[in-house]
């Protein structure tokens, strides 16, 4: 039940994303990278919640497991802005910006996860 409340956000998120590409007629990021950045932090997410279902299970759970995921997660979307970042122009600012505001969208939902999972 979990994973298809996950996947139903992922497909909302997607579509408001792209939704909101077209409708502001966005330059900066074109549907292929638009897909592209939400498919990549959808599965980096879900890859987060199950680890940490995995591991919330066990017993012995020390919190810094979860603060290393965090923190791998957080290494691994700034891996993947290497090449926007090295490549920087003036249009490349509404990719960021857009990377991050997708970020902080999943980085909710997980957060919704987990709380309830603890629950």
């Amino acid at each position: 039940m979990k994973w298809k409340v996950y996947i139903s956000c992922f497909f909302g998120i997607t579509s408001i994303h792209v939704f909101l590409n077209y409708f502001l007629e966005s330059e900066s990021v074109s549907l292929n990278e638009t897909l592209i950045m939400d498919f990549f932090l959808a599965f980096i997410t879900a890859v987060f919640i199950f680890f940490s279902e995995y591991f919330s299970a066990k017993k012995n759970t020390s919190p810094f497991i979860f603060l290393s995921f965090i923190f791998l997660k957080m290494f691994t979307c700034l891996l993947f802005l290497i090449p926007v970042i090295k490549n920087y122009n003036s249009q490349k600012m509404g990719y960021i910006l857009q990377f991050f505001i997708i970020y902080f969208s999943y980085l909710f939902i997980e957060i919704l996860f987990l709380h309830r999972s603890s629950n």
